[in-house]
């Protein structure tokens, strides 16, 4: 139809939108034929390249699914769903320096936090190094420095590194050094009961009981400690203090949720 205009309003070609409604039926052939008439129309809006994205996606061919995904956003680096979506596909692909290439791009025209903190998001579940990851955090801070949800994710980036020491000292049997990491991601999530219970945990392998009792009594609150290793190790933390009667009590809690051999150790200590 010669007289008419070939493109909508938005530029994007009449031929690309039949070719996305031909992806919507999963006719990918007829798709890819009416894409690339489109493109002949008008290849700067980026619209074909995205559209062969989401083919390529659907039909799993991840490499070819990133590779459009990025030369979208290389022609409208300004584009938010282009922008999601090559960070999405780089996910799948854990290409961390990929993740910090389509970063760059788009905060050259779109820069806030809520970008960051997807970034960061794409970089830590690709596996990204975690000082590298609060280095990232880091820049961003200095951007936005007042932004609550940036400084929150930094406190959980260093948190995790905190944690992942502590396992690594707490299975080699270094208790001490694995108490003191804990403690320190204690202070980044104040509130997080398995950092709590692992405190507690590593005072009863040192055996001071006492701080072992007052750590391990803040987590029976919890709703997501059921198995009752707590109430475990605090009746037998009372039983090395020789305390038999909450040594009792709490064995007893312990052999109600079936933990470890609370039920044999009442047997032998609380007749």
């Amino acid at each position: 139809m010669p007289k008419y205009p070939n493109i909508f309003s938005t530029g994007e070609p009449f031929a690309t939108y039949v070719g996305k409604y031909y992806i919507q039926e999963k006719n990918y052939k007829q798709a890819l034929k009416f894409l690339n008439i489109g493109y002949k129309i008008n290849p700067y809006i980026g619209r074909t390249e995205f559209y062969k994205h989401l083919i390529a996606k659907e039909t799993g061919k991840n490499d070819s699914a990133y590779f459009y995904a990025k030369k979208a956003l290389d022609i409208r680096p300004r584009n938010k769903d282009y922008y999601i979506e090559a960070i999405n596909t780089a996910i799948i692909l854990k290409d961390t320096t990929g993740i910090i290439r389509i970063h760059n791009i788009y905060t050259q025209y779109n820069d806030y936090p809520e970008v960051w903190i997807n970034t960061s998001s794409a970089l830590n579940q690709s596996g990204y190094n975690h000082k590298k990851l609060i280095s990232f955090i880091s820049d961003g801070l200095k951007k936005f420095p007042n932004d609550s949800l940036l400084i929150e994710r930094k406190k959980i980036f260093e948190k995790d590194i905190f944690e992942n020491q502590a396992i690594l000292f707490f299975n080699n049997s270094n208790y001490d050094k694995a108490l003191q990491s804990y403690k320190k991601a204690l202070n980044k999530d104040p509130n997080n009961v398995f950092l709590i219970q692992n405190i507690g945990i590593c005072f009863y392998n040192l055996k001071q009981y006492l701080n072992a009792i007052s750590y391990l009594k803040k987590t029976l609150i919890s709703p997501n400690l059921k198995d009752g290793k707590s109430e475990y190790l605090l009746g037998m933390s009372y039983f090395f203090i020789k305390n038999k009667e909450n040594c009792c009590k709490y064995l007893n809690l312990a052999k109600d949720k079936n933990y470890g051999n609370a039920q044999e150790i009442l047997r032998q200590e609380c007749q």
